[in-house]
């Protein structure tokens, strides 16, 4: 039995300044561009959902690991400019933590949100920022 520890969201969004025949012409190169970089991830049940001015996509990961994470920004980075822009979403299923990527001008940026737990009695308030929005180039090597 296969255990799946994150879901992973994605929009792409193209600029209103691209031709319906632009978009057409790149939406399905986007496409197999996006799975190859979420299958090299480890990414399961890959699935997309054209909107005609984006792009939806979703899909599982088996582990929680940030270097995954930051590789499926790496990858995407290149590819996500003139006209695009993309926003990625990884949930890990035991709320503990949530991830937000932001890609666009062929570099990325990410904000971590961690989650009270459960059981936590305190009144509601506004989560804090685990971690800043952190700018990364992808020439960027660590």
């Amino acid at each position: 039995m296969s255990f799946h520890k994150v879901e992973v969201f994605g929009h792409v969004v193209y600029s209103p300044d691209l031709s319906y025949d632009d978009l057409l012409a790149r939406e399905e190169g986007i496409k197999a561009m996006v799975q190859t970089v979420l299958e090299k991830a480890g990414g399961d049940f890959i699935h997309f959902e054209a909107l005609g001015d984006a792009l939806r996509f979703q899909c599982v990961l088996t582990e929680e690991r940030e270097e995954a994470f930051h590789a499926i920004c790496d990858n995407l980075a290149p590819a996500v400019k003139n006209g695009l822009d993309a926003r990625l979403l990884m949930v890990d299923k035991d709320l503990d933590t949530l991830y937000f990527y932001s890609v666009t001008g062929g570099k990325w940026q990410e904000a971590l949100v961690g989650l009270p737990p459960a059981g936590y009695t305190a009144p509601p308030q506004a989560v804090k920022l685990e971690k800043p929005p952190t700018d990364h180039a992808r020439s960027k090597k660590k």
